[in-house]
């Protein structure tokens, strides 16, 4: 099984989604591989609209939030909380080195995410760019994103992301996927590599012709 996981950070508005999903679904509802799990990752305030949409005529598509709280349920003004994403999403990304950078969030505000993911039965993507940072245990998959990669068009070569995982000493349980300036130009030479299981999208999977134009 490949992941092909969209994250669509903070750049669509709702008219963008709808064109997104309208011109996905009419590629997408003519491919069928069952060793393919495509995950969109829209902006939260969208998810329920487009979600819907794209279920009617893709029901094999799986959703993701692009963040969630580090507290439960309460008095957090603001906040977007597992329990409030558990029957929206089935996988959540945390740890992302853009909410590393931009939020100041440690590898402590990435383990209570974690945790709450598993409360409320959501598959955690963890994003990671250094072998110091902490995998928590209830870790359902790592995305180890190269700053120097992402966003850049920079795209780590394959042998030096598999060095990086070797240092991870991973257990078979969690799944590793690369993500970092990916393109339909150099996807084949990563998914030829058993020892990655999928790949995290950002800049390429803004446009649904350039996300359809990676699925093997």
């Amino acid at each position: 099984m490949h992941y092909f996981i969209a994250n669509w950070k903070a750049e669509k508005n709702l008219n963008d989604c709808y064109e997104w999903v309208k011109t996905f679904s009419v590629q997408a509802m003519k491919y069928n591989n069952s060793n393919i799990q495509i995950i969109i990752c829209p902006p939260i305030a969208f998810l329920t609209s487009i979600k819907s949409y794209l279920l009617s005529s893709i029901p094999s598509i799986k959703f993701g939030a692009q963040d969630l709280s580090k507290f439960d349920n309460g008095k957090y003004t603001g906040e977007t909380t597992a329990q409030m994403l558990k029957d929206l999403v089935d996988y959540v990304i945390i740890g992302h080195s853009e909410r590393r950078t931009n939020h100041n969030e440690t590898d402590n505000h990435v383990k209570l995410k974690v945790e709450q993911a598993y409360q409320h039965g959501i598959k955690s993507i963890v994003c990671i760019s250094e072998t110091t940072q902490i995998i928590p245990s209830k870790t359902n998959m790592i995305a180890f994103e190269p700053l120097s990669a992402i966003a850049s068009g920079n795209n780590y070569p394959v042998d030096s992301i598999i060095e990086f995982k070797k240092g991870l000493n991973l257990p078979s349980t969690i799944n590793f996927l690369y993500g970092g300036s990916v393109n339909k130009k150099n996807i084949d030479s990563y998914l030829q590599n058993q020892e990655i299981d999928g790949f995290l999208i950002g800049t390429a999977s803004l446009d649904p012709h350039d996300f359809f134009s990676l699925l093997p």
